[in-house]
């Protein structure tokens, strides 16, 4: 594993959430970027948040096997796309970006039932 800049210390308790709390943790930063775009309108930050969420995928990702981790991946790389998108962000396309980090926050979420059931009530 690569060293945190946003998490330092969390590897050695990530694996205390469970696999809903670390699903939800991920949805809060892209909820997040999502808010810093459309309210904030603070593309610098809304990247910050995107770049926490990856080092919550990757530490998810670490602990995980079978189809979940292969889910975990594709759902890193469409994050990826996302993350280049607001790399070159302009106010035309930053209404899409959040669209997509709305979708990507469902999916996250629907891939397992606590968690979708959190967010559904």
């Amino acid at each position: 594993m690569y060293p945190l800049k946003y998490h330092p210390g969390l590897a050695q308790r990530w694996h205390r959430f469970t696999q809903d709390q670390r699903l939800l943790m991920i949805a809060n930063e892209l909820n997040r970027a999502k808010n810093l775009l459309q309210d904030s309108n603070d593309p610098v930050e809304a990247v910050n948040a995107i770049q926490r969420a990856f080092e919550l995928v990757d530490l998810t990702v670490e602990g995980v096997s079978g189809t979940l981790r292969f889910e975990l991946l594709r759902f890193r790389e469409a994050l990826a796309q996302v993350y280049v998108d607001m790399t070159q962000i302009t106010t035309m396309i930053a209404g899409s970006v959040c669209m997509e980090l709305v979708k990507l926050t469902r999916i996250l979420v629907s891939l397992d039932k606590n968690s979708y059931a959190v967010l559904s009530s």
